[in-house]
């Protein structure tokens, strides 16, 4: 309709507002529908991990493993007490 309004009408400068707001307003609207996508994605993603206690119990398994691991790496060989870090990065 705009494309068709001479810019001296007398509602040509309300139309171009109007259609910049429901431009803004679109954008808004799709930026919004792709973080709820977004958000669907990760929530499906939790449910699977969420719903099979075998994944976490698995997974809390892996990490007392690895910080056993860690743990022993760092601990002192004379007192078998664990030692602060030693030398720089």
């Amino acid at each position: 309709m705009i494309k068709y309004t001479p810019p001296t009408h007398e509602n040509y400068q309300y139309m171009q507002s109007t259609l910049q707001k429901l431009t803004e307003l679109t954008e808004h609207v799709e930026e919004c529908n792709q973080q709820a996508a977004r958000e669907r994605e990760l929530l499906e993603i939790y449910s699977r991990f969420h719903n099979f206690p075998s994944v976490r119990q698995r997974g809390q398994a892996a990490i007392h493993t690895l910080t056993g691991l860690f743990e022993a790496l760092i601990r002192s060989p004379t007192t078998n007490t664990l030692a602060p870090p030693t030398g720089g990065v």
